[in-house]
């Protein structure tokens, strides 16, 4: 499981840019991301998610996010990307 929390935009994404290729390049279950916490998420951090989901499902595993706030599911919806969400 991977817990993000606070900002997220073009500035403040690398560290999570490299938790999610390490975990990608050699994954070994799905991927559980919990963004509860995330006090803004912006198309950076929406299209890190759509590359790890990518990259996952390539090796038959998948990506999932959890928590995601009424506004969150939105931009979600809106980007196309509402499927990686998981229906808690």
């Amino acid at each position: 499981m991977l817990c993000l929390h606070g900002e997220f935009d073009f500035a403040t994404l690398p560290q999570v840019r490299e938790a999610l290729i390490r975990f990608c390049s050699e994954p070994g279950s799905d991927l559980l991301v919990d963004i509860h916490d995330v006090t803004f998420c912006g198309a950076d951090l929406l299209g890190l998610l759509a590359m790890a989901a990518v990259r996952l499902q390539t090796h038959g595993f998948r990506l999932r996010v959890v928590g995601a706030a009424p506004a969150q599911m939105r931009l979600f919806r809106v980007s196309g990307l509402d499927h990686l969400l998981d229906r808690e």
